[in-house]
């Protein structure tokens, strides 16, 4: 049941141009492939790294390693920071811009259930959408871009933008996120793919936001308004995760607003999906570059009310396998709304944050000094 060998054997299947031997034959050469080929050579690398990853670290008695481990992993680590946020703040700064954002969230929230007490309850209990299927998600958030109040209004015909909705296959579902955006090629800019994993664990998962960050006004959106520009094709082999990832978030909180009627309601929902993501950014600092063992993980995220183990474990794993991961959304998603307060500070009309959504969008991604510099010196 390897993935390998079921996707490949529903593809080959559609293909009816192929005659019933050739297809068995391609079946049968694919899994001698996959079995004796790919997998064994995967082992034996798994095997060889066991061997000497030690020999990288500089305490070689510890049960757990991180980047912090290692002999060059802090240096490491800031390139990677670097490299996939886009931003060009170091890692201390980057710090201390989450956690003053962090506290923000946690005012604002407070604030908010100060004033209205009745709102904390609907905070607790509030069962989000009453749309649940993906294609009805996906026409909802389409149809609020395209109301004339939306500051995404007229940025692009939306009916111009075409997609396909599909299901992720049962042998991924353990491995794969809830959702994602697959980028169409430059050659077929129309063959846009949005997936949806029905894994049991996602059950309680927000799709409607979810859709919001892979589809409208999210990568999907972003992705077709920067292709209307006609780009360089240069621009396709460059890769700017801060810029791509952070405008998703930055789409997936503001679609609170899209979910819930009260305002009041959906600002709380979008600062706590800010603080969650935060903390976790802070914790993938501190394993990877301060060096923090499980247990001082734990002990952050218990003083935040993060108390149940298995998460603790879960986000320290996550931060471990992947560093510099969670920076890549949350600092992104930082840096354009830093560039959004810099741009409504020098625009007062009526559509300035829609105009604001443009010029981002058209923009494309790169380094966020790079396009910092452009709308200051351009007037944007």
């Amino acid at each position: 049941n390897n993935l390998l060998i079921e996707t490949f054997n529903s593809r080959l299947k559609k293909c009816k141009f192929l005659s019933d031997k050739t297809v068995t034959n391609y079946l049968n050469l694919n899994e001698d492939y996959v079995n004796n080929y790919v997998l064994s050579s995967y082992k034996k690398l798994a095997d060889k790294l066991s061997h000497f990853n030690s020999s990288y670290y500089i305490n070689k008695d510890l049960e757990y390693y991180t980047l912090a481990d290692s002999k060059q992993g802090k240096a490491y680590y800031e390139y990677l920071v670097s490299s996939k946020t886009g931003s060009t703040k170091t890692v201390s700064e980057l710090k201390a811009r989450i956690q003053s954002q962090i506290a923000a969230d946690m005012t604002q929230v407070s604030s908010l259930f100060t004033s209205n007490p009745e709102l904390e309850s609907q905070f607790y209990n509030s069962t989000s959408t009453t749309i649940t299927e993906p294609t009805d998600i996906l026409k909802d958030l389409k149809d609020k871009i395209n109301n004339p109040d939306s500051s995404f209004y007229e940025i692009c015909k939306l009916d111009s933008i075409k997609y396909d909705l599909k299901y992720v296959e049962p042998s991924l579902q353990d491995y794969l996120s809830p959702a994602f955006y697959l980028s169409p090629p430059i050659d077929m800019p129309d063959k846009n793919t949005i997936y949806v994993n029905k894994s049991d664990k996602f059950k309680n998962q927000d799709l409607y936001t979810t859709l919001a960050h892979e589809g409208f006004p999210g990568h999907l959106y972003q992705n077709h308004v920067f292709s209307t520009t006609n780009p360089s094709a240069i621009r396709s082999l460059l890769s700017f995760g801060g810029y791509t990832e952070g405008w998703a978030t930055y789409a997936e909180f503001l679609s609170y607003s899209y979910e819930v009627a009260d305002p009041s309601l959906a600002k709380a929902l979008n600062c706590s999906a800010s603080f969650s993501l935060g903390l976790y950014s802070l914790v993938d600092i501190g394993v990877n570059y301060e060096g923090w063992t499980p247990e001082d993980t734990g002990a952050f995220l218990k003083h935040y009310g993060f108390s149940q183990p298995d998460i603790q474990t879960e986000i320290y794993n996550s931060v471990t396998e992947s560093p510099a991961n969670y920076l890549q959304y949350y600092v992104g998603y930082l840096e354009i709304n830093e560039l959004k307060n810099l741009y409504m500070e020098k625009h007062s009309e009526k559509n300035a944050l829609r105009n604001f959504h443009e010029f981002i969008l058209k923009f494309g991604p790169a380094p966020f000094d790079v396009i910092k510099k452009w709308m200051l010196e351009n007037n944007c």
